[in-house]
């Protein structure tokens, strides 16, 4: 069925890379999704029970943020829900609104949308590409709720693009329905003595480590519609979704850092720094941002001993674009802290950045701090709160 190409040595490979932790944080969202929203419960589901903008543990919220790492669908706009409670651009009123697909109010907006999402759960339950295919459901969210329903059946990669890409460097023949790509890549973890042994999340993880690392955030699928699709980077979106700083233009620098960002390499290591920092300060409070404005890396609280505490944007590389978008980012992130008087800032990387960004950071009273190797064992940085912070290491 398909051309199964993956050596032994890339297995071997991907596995002494992968970060573990990313696997177990997917398996265990999609648990405590699953016991949130089992199967016997979607009959019943109320309107503010399904639709995000409600700041409460909804369906939509789940699917979207308290599963990403299970499988990652942010950053197209709320419609994709079929109904949200929000605000657009052009009307900053906080109110329900739906695709005019479902209906022409609320109420029958929603009705028509929960038989949708039951119907969906019938077809992915019986395998019905056809049914699943004429669903009126967004192809991101039907495939993001596939594959956590259905995870024998369904492999947990949403965008259309990918996953015909997928197929194609996989060779399986071109299908008339999307949702047999998802059956079908598990067809294909299934065919490998190794992979069949993997979770979804792993094998997912692998294949865009393999085939598409670079396309994370560029699919369409993952951009606003109309004009704002055609840019390269959305900054508004950026800022909404990811909680990065809103920035009124990036320049190229910025950009490719943000792509790159959206890598499972760059992720891979991304994690890999946090938690040796979290092993290095292993009995202080740490703490990382879930508030969709904050979404900071990591906070120390009471880093020295004084009441102060310390605020830190983790970036893999320390080229220029990485860190002046880090800079905005711990600004931003601090303006939505309680204690953002007594808070301190530093950005940490893997290698020393120039001296250029070094004197820019330490003038802002930034202070750089970066392992000096890429298995993030030795910690090394400059200025005061590094010092403050050597001390304490060292203790």
């Amino acid at each position: 069925m398909s051309k199964n190409n993956f050596s032994t040595d890339e297995i071997r490979s991907f596995e002494r890379s992968f970060d573990a932790s990313l696997e177990g944080r997917a398996i265990k969202s999609r648990d405590q999704f699953l016991r949130r929203f089992p199967l016997r419960r979607i009959k019943s589901l109320t309107l503010d029970e399904y639709v995000i903008g409600k700041r409460t543990p909804t369906f939509c919220k789940w699917v979207e943020w308290e599963t990403e790492k299970w499988a990652y669908i942010q950053g197209a706009n709320s419609f994709k829900f079929g109904i949200y409670f929000g605000k657009t651009k052009s009307d900053p009123k906080k109110k329900y609104r739906f695709a005019d697909k479902f209906g022409s109010n609320k109420t029958e907006a929603f009705k028509n949308l929960k038989r949708a999402l039951l119907d969906l759960l019938e077809a992915g339950k019986s395998s019905n590409f056809l049914g699943i295919n004429e669903n009126l459901i967004s192809q991101l969210l039907k495939a993001k709720i596939l594959s956590l329903y259905f995870p024998e059946n369904f492999l947990n990669v949403c965008s259309k693009r990918h996953l015909k890409l997928l197929a194609t460097k996989l060779g399986i023949p071109k299908r008339p329905y999307i949702s047999e790509y998802q059956h079908l890549l598990m067809e294909v973890k299934r065919g490998n003595a190794t992979t069949r042994k993997w979770s979804n999340p792993k094998f997912m993880y692998f294949l865009y480590n393999k085939y598409i690392p670079e396309s994370w955030s560029l699919d369409p699928e993952f951009k606003k519609p109309g004009k704002e699709a055609q840019r390269p980077v959305n900054t508004r979106d950026l800022a909404e979704n990811h909680g990065a700083t809103a920035l009124h233009e990036f320049d190229d620098d910025e950009r490719q850092a943000v792509i790159k960002s959206k890598t499972i390499t760059y992720r891979n290591l991304h994690n890999k720094m946090t938690n040796a920092l979290r092993r290095m300060l292993k009995g202080r409070k740490l703490t990382q941002g879930k508030n969709r404005n904050c979404r900071y890396d990591v906070l120390v609280e009471d880093y020295d001993r004084a009441g102060r505490d310390l605020l830190i944007e983790a970036k893999p590389e320390s080229d220029k674009g990485s860190l002046r978008i880090a800079i905005g980012q711990l600004l931003d992130y601090r303006r939505f802290l309680p204690r953002r008087e007594d808070t301190d800032l530093a950005v940490l990387t893997i290698s020393h950045p120039a001296k250029l960004y070094t004197d820019l950071l330490l003038d802002l009273k930034i202070s750089p701090l970066w392992f000096t190797h890429n298995n993030c064992s030795t910690l090394a940085g400059k200025g005061k709160i590094w010092k403050e912070l050597q001390a304490r290491l060292n203790a």
